[in-house]
């Protein structure tokens, strides 16, 4: 995935202050198919699953326009 294409994706991410930019945190792209994307954000310092504060978001393509679902917070629970 391109930068152009994955701010593209971000733009449709409301509100966008659900999503966590910063330098302790990374990012991975996920794709099944041409149509299915997920982001999922993670902090880089976690020392377990469960201390990891994950974020997902799902894009989805169809008829040419992308559109994405909600972002969703990965809770784990000891």
């Amino acid at each position: 995935m391109t930068k152009e294409q994955s701010q593209t994706l971000l733009s449709l991410v409301m509100p966008i202050s659900s999503l966590r930019f910063s330098p302790e945190r990374a990012e991975a792209w996920f794709s099944n198919g041409v149509d299915e994307i997920v982001l999922c954000q993670y902090r880089l310092d976690a020392r377990a699953h469960c201390d990891a504060d994950v974020l997902t978001v799902d894009f989805v393509k169809k008829d040419d326009r992308w559109s994405a679902g909600p972002v969703e917070k990965v809770i784990c629970v000891n």
